[in-house]
């Protein structure tokens, strides 16, 4: 079964992501996160998508790095979760599935945030094209880089699984 296929309780996105459970519902009452309530009464426990795992995992890497509040790190992990893109050839742009990183073979996938203003890279290896990137975020003085390949391979190691494996799985069919 693939990440995405399945949803996971507090303690075990706690566990992948690597931080509070604290966080998590600290997060989830502010509404920057929703999951699922399961199982019926008192200490019903929530479950969130794989989607709201990854968010979770981006989110706090911005918050790490340098963004200032949880609601613009939430902002930018929830556009980077929702939207994927299939493979453009003509414009030399790989295929990426919404929540996870391009392919290993394709390079790696970055986050860059800048003040309100968000873009999703994929970095091909030995690339070093940064140019056009600042252009898109209108030349700010800085800017924060998040290697969401990082952070993907991080909550893989965490939850035991392969991320080359994984990521084989979810790009299957797919030609690179």
């Amino acid at each position: 079964m693939l990440p995405h296929e399945q949803t996971y309780p507090s303690k075990e996105v706690a566990k992948a992501t690597g931080v509070t459970a604290k966080f998590i519902q600290n997060c989830a009452s502010r509404k920057l996160i929703t999951g699922y309530e399961s199982g019926e009464g008192k200490g019903r426990q929530r479950e969130f998508t794989w989607e709201n795992l990854m968010q979770i995992r981006l989110a706090a890497s911005l918050i790490e790095i340098g963004v200032k509040t949880p609601a613009d790190a939430f902002r930018a992990a929830v556009m980077f979760t929702h939207i994927g893109h299939d493979k453009n050839p003509g414009l030399g742009t790989p295929a990426r599935k919404s929540a996870y990183p391009s392919h290993y073979r394709e390079g790696d996938t970055y986050l860059f945030v800048a003040g309100d203003k968000h873009k999703v890279r994929i970095e091909p290896k030995a690339s070093g094209e940064m140019y056009q990137l600042q252009q898109s975020l209108g030349r700010p003085k800085g800017y924060i880089a998040l290697n969401v390949s990082k952070a993907f391979q991080s909550v893989c190691d965490n939850m035991d699984w392969k991320a080359s494996d994984v990521l084989d799985a979810v790009y299957e069919g797919i030609d690179s």
